[in-house]
This record gives C-alpha cells, structure tokens and sequence, in this order.
C-alpha cells in the first residue's frame, strides 16, 4: 500500500450512518496538493461525493461491523483494496470495529499500478459510558449511590439528589479534583463524589422530668455528657428514654439522629446510717440502720424495755440526737448520724 501527502476539506453525509470527510487528500505519482484528475479516486460514498483524501465516519454504538464494499464508488475502470493499520488487507472488505476511534487505509489505483490515491478511512464508533455517584464516609469509605449510563460526549448533567441519612447533600464534585460538577462531556468512564454536610442536632438532658442542660453537636459525632451533682444524691446514668432499661454506654452518645434528641437521666438518694448507742445500760451496744435521703424510715425499737444498773432499774424512754428528741419520719440529716439510748428509773 503507498502513502500519500494530504489536502483539508470537510463534507458531511448520512447513510444510516454519519460519514465526514475532512482534511488530507492525497497522491502517490504527483506533487500536487490536490487530486488530480489522472489519479484514480474515491467518487462517492452512498453516491454522495467525496473530497479530500480524510474520510471520518461515525457509526451507532450498536454496529459491530461496516460493509464498505458497495458504499465506496470509484473512478471508472479502477480497483479498491482496504488495509487495517498493520497494513493487512481486508479482502472482504468488511471492515471490524471496536469503541471509539477505528482507522483503516483504502488505496485506489488502476489496475496495472501505473497511478493510485490512498485515502485515510476513520471510523468512530459511539459507546457507552458510566456516571458513578458515590460517597465517601467519613471521608475514607466509599458508598456507591447510584450509577447511570450515557453516551459518550454526550452532554451530561448531574441532577441526582441522593438521600443520604443525617446528612444534607450540597453538591457533585469530581472525583479527581475538588471542583463542583454541574454538567460536562466525556470519552470515558468516570465518578462524581457527594459534598455533604451533617445535620444539626440538640441533645436535651432531662433529670428528673426536668430540663437540665442542652448540647449543640451534629449527626455522628461523639459526645461526652457531663455528669451533674446534687447533694445527698448520686447520679444513676444517662438513659435513651424514660424506662430507663437501655444506658448510653459510658456517658458518651455517638449522635445517630438529628433535630432535637432527649436524653433521660435521674438522682437517686445516697444512703446513709443510723447508729443506735444504748450506752452503758447497755454495755455499750449499738445497733444500726441504713436509710436513704429524703424517705420515710421507721426507728429499730429496742429488743429490751428495762435495764438494771447498780441495783436500780431503769426503763428505755426513745432516742435523742444532740439533745432533741429522734423520732420517726424522713431522714433529712445531713450524712450518716449516732442515736442515743434515753433511759429513765422504773416506777413500780
């Protein structure tokens, strides 16, 4: 096969394909920049009239393969033969394509040699390719939202809203550089990557049936709830709600939800002993009760009424506490207390 110099002329044809011609036309016997008309050439194709010595054709996705036995028309009298890039001849002239740009060589010359004209024959065959929406988690993880196929530079814009759970979706950038993406063209594959933002959340700690304290934060994020002091109380823990079965795991929330989220908390009452000293009517012995802050509690009665000291014998007559009377009731003292045994002579 010879090859040829090259003229730059454009044409545009239709034959259940699309065909250009642009650029190049060429000639092996002369110097000349345009065909001239001893050299045998390509007429038409599909009878449209060709010029130039580039030939572009472009084909549907769909067409594996073209016949270019009766779409090339020549000079009376001349011969055609078709050759790929590794200059094999095709013999059958039907011409295998693959995606995307397909180049082949079609040479026309008479039949003893004595002129010919080669021409450059490029087939683009159209194709698929994917838009992949994705997501990065936390950044690092990436979640496929979706994916959807186009026609290669066919004109696509990038109008998913994808519902992603806690997160406010802000927009499409490319996954190679941080530029937003609103439409764009492309010949190959390609991923676009979701810009969120978190969604704002309130934690609303409630002690007691009240609120105490709020917090700021957002969907995800881990938060350190403080623990609150009261007097003659401990806190329990934080609970997700008010029955108090299921605790926030080592007073940090990892905030799965946004908006206004409530957690529940309570006090409870610390406990605290009653020492019961009956003194020396009694040896000394002591007895004790545990009660907690702020409930009712009943008085241990003594397993003895009467007591015998140094021949005189004496009857209990209650307890007192810094020289009041202790009685029954709520136990409002502050922290652990001693008791003392009050004994009277018997009257007979």
């Amino acid at each position: 096969m010879k090859k040829n110099k090259c003229l730059c002329i454009t044409l545009f044809l239709i034959l259940s394909i699309n065909i250009f011609f642009c650029a190049c036309s060429s000639q092996s016997n002369s110097d000349s920049s345009e065909v001239t008309a001893t050299a045998p050439q390509i007429i038409s194709i599909n009878d449209k009239k060709t010029t130039g010595t580039i030939i572009e054709i472009s084909v549907e996705k769909t067409k594996n393969s073209l016949e270019l036995f009766n779409l090339v028309s020549v000079t009376s009298g001349a011969v055609w033969k078709v050759y790929d890039t590794d200059n094999n001849l095709i013999a059958n002239k039907v011409v295998d394509l693959d995606k995307g740009n397909n180049t082949f060589y079609i040479e026309v010359s008479f039949p003893d040699g004595s002129y010919s004209t080669t021409y450059t024959l490029k087939v683009f065959k159209s194709y698929d390719i994917t838009v992949t929406y994705v997501w990065w988690y936390n950044g690092i993880n990436e979640h496929i939202l979706k994916k959807v196929t186009v026609e290669q530079g066919e004109l696509f814009k990038a109008d998913y809203i994808p519902e992603i759970k806690g997160y406010d979706f802000i927009s499409w950038h490319s996954h190679s550089f941080d530029v937003e993406f609103k439409e764009g063209r492309s010949t190959q594959d390609f991923k676009l990557v979701a810009k969120v933002s978190p969604k704002p959340a309130k934690l609303h700690l409630i002690i007691d049936g009240e609120e105490w304290k709020t917090i700021d934060t957002e969907y995800g994020e881990w938060v350190q709830l403080p623990i609150p002091e009261k007097e003659h109380y401990n806190f329990d823990k934080w609970y997700y709600d008010t029955s108090f079965g299921s605790s926030v795991m080592n007073d940090e929330y990892r905030c799965y939800n946004w908006g206004d989220i409530y957690i529940y908390g309570k006090f409870v009452p610390k406990t605290y002993t009653i020492t019961y000293d009956y003194g020396e009517m009694r040896h000394n012995y002591k007895d004790f009760q545990y009660v907690r802050y702020g409930e009712d509690f009943e008085i241990t009665e003594p397993n003895v009424k009467y007591a015998t000291m140094n021949g005189i014998k004496y009857s209990f007559s209650g307890f007192s506490i810094n020289g009041e009377p202790f009685e029954s009731g709520k136990y409002y003292y502050d922290g652990n207390i001693t008791v003392t045994a009050n004994w009277s002579p018997a009257v007979d």
